[in-house]
């Protein structure tokens, strides 16, 4: 919200200095003509993107603002803990996932940060969902790049990856739900012994799931990865990780 705040008032205060410029008011200076020029061609200003997330066109980041200024006002009108988070809709998601991890730790006795897993769970009905508890959050508004996800289905088959239909790049992907888990547990999650070794009875284990990367935006990158989650896949993770397969949190227009 802070961040929001800042990025609204200088956005407001430069626009009414370049207006102010226009008139004859004040002395046109570089930074302004710059600002001016990307205006004019439909461009983010440099200057405003620098504050917040990358956009292709002024009309998309104008709508990306509209919709993050919306979340954290609802957010922020409200004392109960959200449902589920719009992780996109955070200029540093990985901030908030750390702030996550932060208070779990503070929860639990004996919990260290160097040793707290996340584990997470995709779910297409909220009654497939675990029951919501303090390290539990549910993520929404994901794509999935490079890749489908096909629903379990009724007969009681597991979610898992699928290939992309033709022509498309970016596909919906549904909840996310991630849970902080700490040594021991975090291994038993993720099917390995307390120990944190792969089970021998279950080394089919060490072909999948596909460790998937997540980041805040298609320009993917160090400064814009967020953490890895666990894919079921019936093919090897060599597959995805060819294909480039990643989790976006928000694409405002890119690509």
């Amino acid at each position: 919200a802070e961040q929001m705040n800042k990025l609204v008032a200088f956005a407001k205060s430069s626009l009414k200095d370049l207006r102010g410029a226009l008139s004859g008011a004040a002395v046109i200076t570089p930074a302004m003509q710059t600002m001016m020029q990307e205006l004019s061609r439909a461009r983010v200003p440099t200057a405003f993107s620098k504050m917040s997330f990358p956009a292709p066109t002024l009309a998309s980041w104008l709508n990306g603002l509209h919709q993050r200024y919306e979340t954290l006002d609802k957010w922020m009108g409200s004392t109960a803990r959200p449902k589920s988070f719009w992780l996109g809709g955070f200029f540093k998601p990985q901030v908030f996932i750390m702030a996550l991890k932060q208070d779990a730790c503070r929860r639990h006795a004996g919990w260290t940060l160097e040793d707290l897993k996340i584990n997470s769970e995709v779910f297409v009905k909220d009654s497939d969902a675990h029951k919501p508890g303090d390290d539990t959050v549910s993520i929404t508004g994901l794509s999935l790049e490079g890749a489908a996800w096909m629903p379990k289905t009724d007969r009681g088959g597991e979610g898992k990856l699928t290939n992309s239909p033709a022509k498309v790049l970016f596909n919906e992907f549904p909840k996310l739900q991630v849970i902080m888990l700490q040594g021991t547990k975090a291994n038993i999650a993720e099917g390995r012994t307390p120990m944190g070794e792969p089970r021998p009875s279950d080394l089919r284990r060490l072909e999948g799931p596909y460790v998937c990367p997540v980041y805040t935006n298609p320009q993917r990158g160090k400064q814009n990865f967020v953490m890895t989650v666990s894919l079921k896949t019936d093919d090897s993770p060599h597959k995805w990780i060819l294909r480039g397969t990643a989790i976006i949190c928000a694409r405002d227009g890119l690509a």
